[in-house]
């Protein structure tokens, strides 16, 4: 590729809002073009790395024996419907209706609709276990998209889906694909960390967080010390500082003081500890209930937890008009004593064998002093509802403690059990000659958002560093001075020669443009290798990695040899 002829070239400067590393050097460098918030072009240059992204996951899928294929992005609302899954995405779904009157999701995940898809040929165990994957374009209507192609509204993922005669013959599955991400990721040059995960609107209650390292991801994990225990912040279990609590029931005493909402502060004032606080937060599920959950003042409310106790789609802050008419006060002095017999009233296990414990009063102002359990209120159901902190003991070995990480969630591998199969009655024929519902895997990269993991992890302050695996171009070919008719020449020669041996190659053609301004723009790029034709170059090619600082001088045989020893280098 002529670099004069190049659709979407480097620019000087990005735009003062782009925030992390790999939105900044995707536009600067000419790969990427914003169309409308979370929606992207994917420019010429980018759409090469994005296709040997799409290369590299189709292989690795082809070898555990998953085949490709396409489905519809419309799909018939019924099928969401039968797993209540429109009601978990909510607003995220994009809900169209065509002009015969027919109402369609707009694709976000496709489980339910490979379960139709599967039915329909009514397999027997012979047909099964049966694994199928599609590059589609997703679309989910996310309130705050950001991070450039972190976190879009639309984007291509590869989803793969997996069908199983037993559960045991799914966890083997499972496993497959679960070595096929490690490889894929190995093959992109990005070290990821597997972490258990909550399985949010798609289902099922065990999965995987492939998760790279990095201040830029929306993801946040703990991981133990001591033992290879990982998981997200939705799942993650933990131990807590125990504090006695033998002493005697105490009046009960009243505290007024409508400027203080924070537990800290609150404690500062009553000279208390601060465990000793309660944080009570008044929530509304999915299904219309309201739910007043206690943590023990030095925690927060994990609200995956409490959805998943709860067993709902969702739950979401109360309003503050809410608030108001079940308490009779401001946000912020919501306690358990005297809710309402339809408030569903839940305490984290760090509240429980608590006495002389301080909560809200449901009146503005009003904090309640000596709390106790029976005598006050009535005990309510205790679960691990808490968000877990870093330095939290490990439950898995009892003797680490948890440190939290950032990352970019890249990958996701779901054992769905018969989450979407019994209620869509997708059924095999067994042996015996029984219908029987077949157990389901789904699993999940992104193709933009590795490509944006990849910067993240492998630039530096001039550029981009693309491994090799999906480098736009193997190699950067800069003539200097190409207004000189030897160096131009000599520089296109070299350009056929390259291309000929099938080595891809971006030719920086450009005249009049400074060698200082070539190189900003190659390192820019972030090909592999750059190599230099000039005058001084006297028939040979100057040529350094993009990952190091040495320069040699070679010839076109030695160049050649070296850019074709690995087939990733090719076309």
């Amino acid at each position: 590729m002529l670099y004069s002829g190049l659709f979407g070239k480097t620019i000087k400067t990005v735009p003062s809002d782009l925030a992390v590393a790999s939105h900044k050097l995707l536009h600067q460098g000419g790969f990427i073009r914003q169309i409308s918030t979370g929606r992207y072009a994917i420019l010429p240059l980018g759409f090469r790395v994005w296709k040997k992204i799409i290369k590299i996951i189709d292989e690795e899928m082809e070898v555990i024996g998953s085949q490709r294929l396409e489905t519809p992005i419309l799909h018939p609302i019924e099928i969401w419907q039968a797993t209540n899954r429109d009601k978990a995405f909510g607003n995220e779904m994009h809900i169209i209706e065509d002009h015969h009157g027919a109402t369609f999701a707009v694709s976000a995940t496709a489980e339910g609709l490979m379960v139709e898809l599967a039915k329909q040929f009514k397999p027997s165990y012979k047909d099964l276990p049966l694994y199928i994957h599609q590059f589609i374009r997703k679309f989910r209507d996310e309130k705050r998209p950001k991070g450039g192609l972190i976190r879009v509204r639309e984007f291509v993922m590869k989803d793969a889906y997996s069908f199983d005669v037993t559960e045991s013959a799914l966890y083997e599955t499972y496993q497959r694909f679960f070595n096929a991400y490690k490889k894929i990721a190995e093959k992109m040059d990005l070290k990821v960390i597997p972490v258990l995960s909550d399985s949010g609107a798609i289902g099922g209650d065990y999965n995987h967080e492939f998760l790279v390292e990095s201040d830029a991801g929306e993801a946040y994990a703990f991981l133990c010390d001591r033992c290879d225990y990982a998981t997200q912040i939705e799942r993650a279990e933990a131990g807590f500082e125990q504090y006695e609590t033998d002493e005697k029931a105490k009046e009960v005493k009243e505290y007024w003081d409508d400027t203080v909402v924070n537990c800290e502060l609150l404690a500062q004032k009553m000279e208390v500890p601060m465990h000793t606080t309660t944080k009570t937060i008044l929530f509304k599920t999915s299904n219309g209930d309201f739910v007043a959950a206690m943590v023990r003042g030095d925690y927060s409310i994990n609200k995956t937890k409490l959805k998943n106790h709860l067993a709902v789609d969702k739950v979401e802050l109360a309003s503050e008009e809410e608030i108001y008419k079940l308490t009779g006060a401001k946000v912020g002095f919501a306690g358990p004593v005297g809710l309402p017999k339809n408030v569903i009233v839940v305490a984290d296990l760090s509240c429980k064998n608590r006495t002389n414990f301080e909560a809200g009063g449901n009146k503005t102002g009003l904090h309640l002093c000596n709390l106790n359990f029976d005598r006050d209120f009535p005990t309510p159901a205790f679960a691990d509802i808490r968000e877990v902190k870093e330095g939290d003991a490990c439950q898995a070995c009892g003797k680490g403690k948890l440190k939290g990480m950032k990352g970019i969630e890249w990958g996701h591998c779901f054992k769905l059990d018969l989450f979407y199969s019994k209620p869509q009655n997708g059924t095999f024929t067994d042996k015996d000659g029984a219908e029987k519902n077949f157990w389901m895997g789904s699993y999940g990269i992104g193709v933009e958002r590795s490509m944006a993991a990849v910067v993240e992890t492998h630039h530096d302050r001039k550029g981009i560093v693309w491994p090799e695996s999906i480098a736009p171009y193997a190699v950067h070919l800069i003539g200097l001075n190409m207004e000189n008719e030897d160096v131009r020449k000599n520089a296109l020669a070299v350009y056929e020669k390259l291309e000929k041996a099938g080595a891809e190659t971006l030719l920086d053609n450009r005249e009049n443009v400074s060698a200082g301004e070539k190189f900003s723009d190659a390192d820019l790029i972030g090909c592999p290798l750059r190599a230099v034709i000039s005058e001084k170059t006297k028939g040979k090619i100057e040529i350094k990695k993009r990952s190091g600082d040495k320069i040699e001088l070679v010839d076109i045989g030695y160049l050649i040899k070296l850019l074709t020893a690995s087939r990733r280098f090719a076309s």
